[in-house]
């Protein structure tokens, strides 16, 4: 597989500007669909009340919500295991959301020129996405 993966960052392609930004067009479209997508959770969940933990949970990295988790795993009621659950939930959105935002300053920062696998990698997930209705979830860098 690295033996793959080598020769498909080796080889360049060099696409038309329309084709860069057909791809930015989908993943700016992608972005906010999900900025859509974790607003409505915040907005319509039941477990933190106050404007304030709504406005921290808005402003938080995933990182921060990941912390947030593990704070309340010691806590063994029931509430506790849905605040768990719907944190990690959240912490995923926003490590898409992430991965969203550096796709695309990547994009519009490089030239024309594009590795192979970057580019298939690109066309995969915006296929996903397309198959799917929703955005692909942070995935590991190489």
């Amino acid at each position: 597989m690295n033996q793959k993966v080598n020769i498909l960052t080796s080889l360049q392609a060099n696409i038309p500007e329309e084709a860069k930004e057909m791809f930015l067009d989908n993943l700016r479209g992608e972005r906010l669909r999900y900025t859509e997508r974790i607003k409505e959770k915040l907005n319509t969940q039941d477990l933190f009340h106050s404007e304030e933990n709504i406005e921290q949970l808005i402003k938080a990295s995933p990182k921060q919500i990941s912390e947030l988790a593990k704070k309340w795993e010691s806590g063994e009621t029931e509430k506790h295991q849905q605040k768990i659950k719907w944190l990690n939930a959240l912490e995923r959105d926003k490590k898409a959301l992430e991965q969203l935002d550096k796709t695309i300053k990547s994009l519009v920062q490089q030239n024309n020129e594009f590795t192979i696998y970057d580019l298939l990698e690109l066309m995969f997930n915006i296929i996903l996405c397309t198959l799917t209705k929703r955005t692909p979830e942070a995935t590991k860098s190489r």
